[in-house]
Formats: structure tokens, C-alpha cells, sequence
């Protein structure tokens, strides 16, 4: 039952992470594909306590250690496939034999041409990592990112290594890539500012319609106090009412400071923000190329 249930739970991404895993594992571990379970058989990561297992991939998984990219063991098997060579190589891709229907693939069975991909990373409001996709056919026809990206859901078998610089068509569709993810990046931050202003703007003039209300509650204050003075009977009276005038001068004039600190504040909140993002956006962009094959599809 666990393993129906695993096996209907998994995603693209569970998928991915699973193949990853059967690669790097392949060696110390006994896999069971179908229950997408495994147990380590020797340690991968000498001098490092790692767990036998078993670990299985799925939800509600109660007879074995759930394997799940947040795992400890999940992250140390990414960070080594992260960190291995890619030399140029030929791949040959099969989807005639894969079992699988992908109709976005399907147009170029039987072709064969060049593969490109990086990594892009905007340093920005925050760091965003982007992996670009650029291909092309031997016949000199573009292929989709996304076409690009299906091949690897299929299996396939690496030729020869191979000595070819990326055809310029490959580096002229990374670039499109780039300035589109810059442009959007752009506007979102564009967005972002306008937010920030707005809430500031907002604070800005409740706090000022706040102090200035205030202000004009103590002004009515005051004028009715000096008039009771005004119509008093006994000194007394008035000496009551002349220091009580004298105590909301007092708390009229610290409000008029406080107005005109408020103002000052916004002004230094407005500079801070505005410096915030000038020294985000001076932080650019890297790109690194990731690897580059020569493909061909049965």
C-alpha cells in the first residue's frame, strides 16, 4: 500500500531528485525503483554519520526514513552532482522506446543538433538563480526552452566526448533569455518601489493629518478655556483656568515639533529607501555555463 501511494504522490520534481539519486548512489546503495525506496550499502560520504536507511520517497511514509529534497542525505547527493564535470559530450535521447507521449518532442524525432545551458543569477532586491535552455536543430531550426528541458525527462546515452565552441544562434538565444529576465526583474522591482512609496506616503500623511487634528482640538480647547477665564466670578476661577490654558499651549506647541519631526522622518525614511535600492541594483548579473552537447533524438 505505501508503495501505490508513494509511487501516485511523486511530482516532475520528485522524479528529478530520484534520478539524481539513483546516479550518485548507484554504487552504495540497493534500490527497489518500484517502491522508490533504497538502503545504503556502504557509506558515500566517509567520515560523516550517515544512516543505512531504508528511505523512501513518498508521503505518509512510516516504515522507512522519508527522502525528500530537504533531506541531509538529499542535499549532500545534490551538492555532488552540482559539483561534478560536464565536458562537452553527445547524448542520444530516445523517446521512441521511453514509453512516454511528449507531443512538444515529438516534431523533432529522428533530428539531431546542439544543446546550450547556464546559469543566470540577478543580484537584485534578493538573488534569483536562473537555468536558460537555448537549442537548435543541424537543419538550423530553433528549439523551445521548454523543448529543450523535456529532453532530459527521457532517457539517453552518452557518445563521445566532443571539441565545439556554442553556435552563435545558442548564445543569441541565451541573451533573449537574459534581457527578458532582466526586463521582468525590472518591473517587478519597478512595482516594488511604487509599494513602498505608496505605504510611505500613507504613513507619512496619517501621521500628519493625526498631529494636525490634534493640534486644532487643543487650538478649540484653548478657546473655550479662555472664555470660561473671561466669564469666571473669583480670581480663583481664573487662576484655575488661565494654568490649565498654559498646559495645552504647552501641549500644542510639542505637537507643532512633532509635526515638523514627523516631516523631517519621512524625508530620512524616503532618502534611506531610495539609497536601499540604488545599492541593491548596483549588484548585477553572473552567468556561468552549466554544459553544452550535441543531442540527437530516436
Amino acid at each position: 500500500k505505501v508503495r501505490i501511494e508513494a509511487g501516485k504522490s511523486r511530482n516532475r520534481f520528485e522524479e528529478l531528485l530520484w534520478k539524481a539519486t539513483l546516479f550518485y548512489l548507484q554504487p552504495y546503495a540497493r534500490f527497489d525503483g518500484a517502491g522508490y525506496s533504497f538502503v545504503l550499502e556502504h557509506n558515500p560520504f566517509p567520515g560523516e554519520a550517515i544512516h543505512p536507511g531504508p528511505y523512501r520517497m513518498g508521503r505518509n511514509v512510516e516504515d522507512a526514513n522519508t527522502y525528500r529534497v530537504g533531506h541531509p542525505l538529499a542535499q549532500r547527493v545534490l551538492e555532488q552532482c552540482l559539483a561534478l564535470e560536464t565536458p562537452p559530450v553527445e547524448l542520444r535521447f530516445n523517446l521512441s522506446q521511453s514509453g512516454k507521449r511528449l507531443a512538444v518532442l515529438e516534431p523533432h524525432a529522428g533530428q539531431s543538433g546542439w544543446l546550450l545551458c547556464t546559469k543566470f543569477s540577478v543580484e537584485a532586491f534578493e538573488v534569483e538563480d536562473h537555468i536558460l535552455f537555448a537549442g537548435v536543430r543541424d537543419d538550423g531550426e530553433a528549439l523551445h526552452p521548454d523543448t529543450c528541458k523535456r529532453l532530459f525527462d527521457l532517457p539517453a546515452e552518452a557518445g563521445q566526448p566532443i571539441l565545439s565552441s556554442p553556435l552563435p544562434l545558442l548564445d543569441e538565444q541565451i541573451e533573449a533569455q537574459q534581457r527578458q529576465i532582466l526586463d521582468e526583474v525590472g518591473l517587478r522591482n519597478t512595482r516594488w518601489l511604487d509599494q513602498e512609496v505608496t505605504k510611505l506616503d500613507r504613513w507619512s500623511e496619517d501621521l500628519k493629518l493625526g498631529l494636525e487634528q490634534e493640534i486644532k482640538d487643543l487650538d478649540k480647547e484653548i478657546r473655550d478655556t479662555k472664555r470660561a477665564s473671561s466669564s469666571a466670578a473669583s480670581l480663583a476661577d481664573k487662576l484655575v483656568h488661565q494654568r490649565t490654558i498654559k498646559t495645552l499651549q504647552a501641549t500644542r506647541n510639542q505637537r507643532r515639533k512633532d509635526l515638523f519631526v514627523a516631516q523631517d522622518e519621512v524625508e530620512v525614511r524616503r532618502d534611506g529607501l531610495i539609497a536601499d535600492i540604488e545599492a541593491r541594483m548596483s549588484k548585477g548579473q553572473t552567468e556561468e555555463q552549466l554544459f553544452t552537447i550535441r543531442w540527437s533524438l530516436e
